[in-house]
């Protein structure tokens, strides 16, 4: 009488099937993770299937996070790995752009910018520490990128040899885009390249070593080739810092190198047009600042509303006849910091601030604390830290939830989360 009840009809199994694969999925965090990085990647670049990856990220991200925050997320055990002292600034930051966008210039816009950037924290400071449980889980992750990053660069490379009137932009000054949407935007996929490429380069094996090595070589090219200034600042800033922890004499000579750029940059002034450096050092920027600041002085507290730069800009023609006539009307206005003046006025700087503080805070105490491997990781997370923070001084990505280094910045400040946790984990005694 019990056999007919265990008989399973096909929908059971098929059923069975599909749930067991959505929970082994869902369970391995560094291919999802992966997956992520990979859309928003292609999302930015100039294949003709960009715009489907750029559907296919939100999508992805948002199911994730909805399933997580039913499942698996409200049920997390040791939630003592998430400080709430970041829930505060973020909770409070948050709250005041959806109060912001009550006065924006465009209420829909920035609601739904802030809507994207709330369920984006939820990703990287609930669920991301919250999973990682255990470091081969991150080491694994960092073999993935290292990996992805290295294929990037060489398909970037020879696409370009293949079709090289594709993939150059031809405007005031003749830049290298490679695959992606503009030359900043290699840049800074370059720039984070960095990391994973120094994570290799200090504990991979010697073939990645070596791979390591060439990997750093087209990072230099697309340097050169893309002439992104802030990208080459950026760089240099974490491979100065990895360099002070784990290669002094590299690091010293670093100094002494960049000094020495710098003097000859001054004696042969053609160089410095090169760069874009002689007659103007910040290129059109100032004038992108003393727009911004014009704005912002239209609403000195709350700003235009976040997420309204581009309406901004595309609105302003009327100025470009009073001086700006040599400004390129864009997305952004070269500076995150300013451009968050202008979007959310001072209060909504004086909010964000002590988000970064607390970022601050948690890798120097980790820096004390942690070893091996995870001492590694956190150095390479404060180089992107303080890079990617000075890069955003000419860039407009920080807070631009669709942007993939900025998704990874703070993918990662949501890992630095989990380390004091796998570091305790590590260093507990064995009991037999």
């Amino acid at each position: 009488m019990i056999l007919p009840a265990l008989k399973k009809t096909r929908l059971d199994i098929l059923k069975h099937f599909i749930v067991f694969h959505v929970v082994y999925l869902l369970e391995r965090i560094e291919l999802f993770y992966l997956f992520l990085v990979i859309s928003f990647f292609f999302a930015q670049t100039k294949f003709p299937f960009a715009e489907a990856f750029t559907v296919i990220k939100w999508g992805v991200l948002l199911a994730f996070v909805a399933v997580h925050l039913i499942t698996i997320g409200l049920k997390i055990k040791d939630k003592d790995v998430i400080t709430s002292k970041i829930f505060w600034p973020l909770g409070i930051f948050i709250f005041y752009l959806f109060i912001n966008s009550l006065l924006s210039i465009n209420i829909v816009v920035s609601i739904s910018r802030t809507l994207i950037l709330l369920v984006s924290f939820v990703l990287w400071f609930f669920i991301l520490p919250n999973y990682f449980r255990k470091k081969e889980q991150i080491l694994k992750l960092f073999n993935y990128l290292f990996y992805f990053f290295a294929v990037v660069l060489v398909l970037n490379i020879a696409l370009t040899i293949l079709v090289p009137s594709v993939f150059f932009r031809i405007g005031i000054y003749i830049r290298y885009a490679g695959i992606t949407e503009n030359a900043n935007t290699l840049g800074m996929y370059s720039v984070a390249s960095v990391i994973f490429i120094l994570y290799k380069f200090k504990t991979g094996l010697r073939f990645e070593k070596v791979l390591s090595v060439l990997m750093f070589l087209l990072v230099l090219i697309n340097f050169i080739l893309t002439v992104s200034r802030s990208s080459m600042l950026a760089a240099f800033v974490i491979i100065i810092i990895f360099t002070y922890y784990y290669y002094r004499k590299l690091f010293y000579t670093g100094i002494v190198l960049g000094a020495v750029a710098i003097g000859i940059l001054f004696m042969f002034p053609i160089l410095l047009d090169l760069l874009r450096l002689a007659s103007n050092p910040l290129s059109y920027r100032e004038q992108l600042f003393e727009l911004a600041i014009l704005k912002w002085k239209e609403d000195i507290f709350f700003g235009q509303g976040y997420g309204t730069t581009l309406i901004i800009t595309s609105k302003l023609f009327t100025l470009l006849q009073k001086g700006f006539n040599l400004l390129i009307v864009g997305k952004h206005f070269g500076n995150m910091f300013i451009e968050l003046l202008c979007e959310t006025g001072i209060i909504g700087v004086a909010l964000f601030l002590p988000i970064i503080g607390m970022l601050y805070k948690q890798q120097k105490e980790l820096n004390k604390v942690v070893s091996g491997d995870l001492k590694i990781l956190t150095v390479l997370y404060k180089g992107l830290f303080f890079g990617f923070l000075i890069q955003n001084l000419f860039e407009s990505a920080l807070l631009s939830p669709g942007n993939g280094v900025a998704f990874l910045f703070w993918s990662f400040s949501g890992l630095l989360l989990s380390i004091k946790y796998l570091s305790s984990v590590e260093n507990k005694p064995k009991t037999v």
